[in-house]
């Protein structure tokens, strides 16, 4: 199956394995979010965008995890 993730390598875009982007993401200490936290922080760029306001995607995440500690997502 083919990924839909890609980067950029000497001046190309690369499709990306899931092996090779979780081999990125050791080698560069990222841990990437996990699908729930993803689609909230998305679902809140879609209403930001449909109404005009601000968004901040960092800030979107640590919203998340607040409101997730909480019990409240």
């Amino acid at each position: 199956m083919d990924s839909d993730k890609f980067c950029f390598t000497a001046n190309s875009l690369v499709r990306v394995s899931a092996e090779k982007e979780a081999a990125l993401n050791k080698r560069d200490g990222i841990v990437p979010w996990d699908d729930a936290k993803t689609a909230w922080v998305n679902a809140r760029f879609k209403y930001a965008l449909e109404h005009g306001t601000d968004f901040c995607r960092f800030e979107a995440g640590e919203e998340y995890d607040r409101l997730h500690a909480q019990g409240k997502v």
